[in-house]
């Protein structure tokens, strides 16, 4: 199961593939129709890949605007509540899309940290989740075990709350098996200051050392190292 479907006419191919793979750096697995495989029917695939996707990036230019497949694609993500719009040159949109938020690309060169591509990462992390924090199931507790071994309050979204603290409670989660849990605090952490490396860094660690993820990892770090001067 993909987490990003993108939608696109063909003559956006080009910037749908620079979606794709920006997304792809940031740890979503990414699907496009330039992958149909041979042997099933095009719209059987479509179909199912839609169903499947958490979130639907759908690429508006003038000649989407026109298509009936982009218009139909577009369609079933809205009534799934999954539709992520983008505006790659200030075409209106047909009702009911021009209804619902877009982000704006026109002119975009792949800047990670220009706001309209910044809104469609946020779009996608509230709709797939942190890339590379998939859930999996936590290690068997032993027989009359009825509550974690370590209580910890809920974490609250509030913007003045202190990350800090966050990465070594994760990680003690994560050493006593509580995995999922652990996994929630990471997504949750990241919602509220996505930008800081030092807790990318540590939840990597995380990642690797305790819950013996080799992939994950690389995922946490990519858009750190992406905020990283060459230099350094």
């Amino acid at each position: 199961m993909s987490d990003v479907f993108i939608s696109y006419a063909r003559s956006t191919a080009k910037r749908a593939q620079q979606v794709a793979e920006a997304l792809r750096r940031l740890g979503y697995e990414v699907w496009r129709d330039d992958e149909l495989p041979a042997h099933r029917s095009y719209t059987d695939v479509i179909a199912e890949r839609l169903r499947a996707a958490k979130a639907v990036v759908v690429i508006w230019p003038a000649e989407a605007v026109k298509s009936e497949w982009v218009q139909s694609e577009a369609d079933g993500a809205r009534a799934d509540h999954k539709l992520v719009q983008l505006s790659i040159d200030g075409a209106p949109l047909p009702t009911p899309f021009d209804r619902i938020q877009r982000a704006d690309l026109v002119g975009w060169s792949g800047d990670v940290d220009a706001p309209g591509w910044r809104k469609v990462v946020a779009s996608i992390r509230d709709l797939a989740g942190v890339a590379g924090l998939a859930s999996t199931p936590s290690p068997s507790k032993r027989p009359g075990t009825a509550a974690p071994l370590l209580a910890v309050p809920p974490l609250t979204t509030s913007p003045a709350i202190r990350i800090s603290p966050i990465s070594p409670t994760v990680a003690a989660l994560a050493a006593l098996g509580e995995t999922d849990r652990a996994k929630d605090w990471m997504r949750r952490a990241l919602l509220i200051d996505l930008d800081n490396n030092v807790m990318h860094y540590n939840f990597a660690c995380t990642l690797a050392v305790w819950l013996g993820d080799p992939e994950a990892p690389l995922a946490m770090l990519g858009p750190a190292w992406s905020r990283t001067p060459a230099a350094w």
